[in-house]
């Protein structure tokens, strides 16, 4: 809806399509995890930061190599695209991960019904 909302205005401008909240890649991985059906743990912060599943096994674990401290946050504000064209979020991070993954759920039970016929 906010792609098209921008394409209804006369004038284009550059327009920032987000929720105007701060989410990070930890948060994001845990309620993917959790919609997968596997809460995670975790012990240990930034580049030392580990998530185990319930039966203790090691799920995630940052890769020193791309990992990169938050000098200073990144919020995407869709003030603009809301004042030219009233579009606001109505899907929250948390439902927006959880249609992401069951897509993807969805994508590989279809896959393996299909390996199987």
């Amino acid at each position: 809806r906010a792609a098209w909302s921008t394409l209804q205005i006369e004038a284009g401008a550059d327009f920032v399509m987000g929720s105007g909240t701060l989410q990070s890649v930890r948060d994001f991985i845990a309620v993917a995890f959790r919609v997968a059906g596997m809460p995670l743990s975790w012990e240990g912060e930034g580049v030392d930061a580990k998530a185990y599943d319930t039966h203790g096994v090691l799920r995630v674990q940052v890769e020193s190599a791309f990992y990169q401290q938050d000098t200073k946050p990144v919020i995407g504000i869709p003030t603009l695209l809301k004042e030219k064209t009233g579009w606001q979020p109505d899907v929250s991070f948390e439902r927006l991960v959880e249609m992401m993954v069951e897509a993807e759920l969805n994508l590989l039970a279809s896959s393996a019904r299909d390996q199987l016929s």
